[in-house]
């Protein structure tokens, strides 16, 4: 009998929570999926978002730079550079395309060109420009004060972007390309379109793309809700997302790489230790590219290390970032000292 009224107890306690699931929860999933599928459904081209907190300061982030028309929509780019200080940096139009250290940054999904200003001692912008670089950074579309384009948001679209942004700014040089997570996919599609344009390429935590599982419309969905409400510094639209995710294309990678390979691009990895998948990514890049790049893999190193570990931690691998780009100049080969970092092949 006591093992009969036990069970009855268990059964009658599932039953209540069944009955508060669906009378608290089942609201909660509804409003969330009515929610995203408003967002996610928005048509035409999408003014910015309402600026997002900066993590540095805790302020809304607000735009620096221009606006010009790259094609689809309006982009949104700043210049970095030793002609004003690092929060108001300004390069007249008779100096575009004139420096030849110019070093291009590709943010992260969901993230801004500010992306480039976390961190301490003024981010890696600060690091870049102290040693003597003109940094150019952009806002993808639909992100940060970017412009959203009603269309597929696949790569070959972000390409064209930057690819149109320097012509406006009538880059003509070689120069030298950084891409963070999600934007180090995109910097890979750019040197493969574009090989002769780069001298040396720069690749933060690399997101390969290979989450096929988001081509399926429901996962893309969650993906976005996700980058909405959980990363750091979002400043990006739903919709965006979401059809960023749906249209990644992770199957061409390998295509990049074997451009990237016949083009002779110096290539530079890191990444954190403890970065999981992307860790695994970083790695298969190097396999890849074995004759012509390096990785540096942070011991206990998380994402974005530059910007979110230790003052002691983001220096050195600011620092490290800025020597890869001084070993892209004619004559000087990639060498990473073993007695000061932890080098893994």
């Amino acid at each position: 009998m006591a093992s009969d009224s036990a069970t009855m107890d268990s059964v009658s306690l599932l039953l209540l929570l069944a009955r508060w699931f669906l009378i608290w929860i089942t609201p909660v999933v509804i409003v969330v999926t009515v929610w995203v599928i408003r967002a996610v459904s928005k048509k035409g081209v999408l003014s910015p978002r309402p600026p997002a907190i900066h993590p540095n300061t805790g302020d809304p982030q607000a735009p620096r730079g221009w606006r010009v028309p790259t094609g689809l929509a309006t982009t949104h780019y700043a210049i970095f550079s030793r002609d004003a200080s690092s929060v108001e940096t300004r390069l007249s139009p008779n100096k575009r395309g004139e420096d030849p250290k110019l070093v291009v940054f590709v943010h992260g999904l969901g993230a801004s060109l500010e992306q480039l200003t976390w961190g301490g001692d003024g981010g890696l912008q600060q690091s870049l420009v102290e040693a003597g670089y003109t940094v150019l950074a952009f806002d993808l579309y639909g992100h940060g004060f970017s412009d959203a384009p009603d269309t597929p948001l696949a790569p070959h679209e972000f390409v064209s972007q930057l690819y149109r942004l320097l012509r406006y700014l009538e880059v003509s040089e070689p120069f030298d390309l950084i891409g963070h997570s999600y934007g180090s996919y995109l910097a890979c599609a750019y040197v493969s379109a574009y090989p002769a344009e780069i001298k040396h390429l720069v690749l933060t935590s690399p997101f390969c793309c290979r989450l096929s599982c988001l081509c399926w419309r429901p996962f893309a969905a969650l993906g976005a809700l996700i980058v909405h409400w959980s990363f750091l510094g979002n400043m990006s639209h739903p919709r965006t997302v979401y059809r960023m995710l749906a249209n990644m294309e992770g199957y061409r990678l390998p295509g990049f790489l074997e451009r990237i390979a016949d083009a002779d691009t110096k290539v530079f990895i890191t990444v954190g230790e403890l970065e999981l998948q992307i860790w695994n990514d970083a790695r298969s890049l190097k396999e890849a590219l074995a004759g012509q790049s390096a990785l540096h893999i942070l011991p206990r190193g998380d994402y974005m290390s530059w910007a979110q570990d230790t003052n002691h931690v983001q220096r050195s691998v600011k620092d490290l970032i800025v020597y890869a780009l001084d070993a892209s100049q004619p004559g000087l080969k990639l060498k990473l000292e073993a007695e000061s970092w932890r080098l893994k092949t």
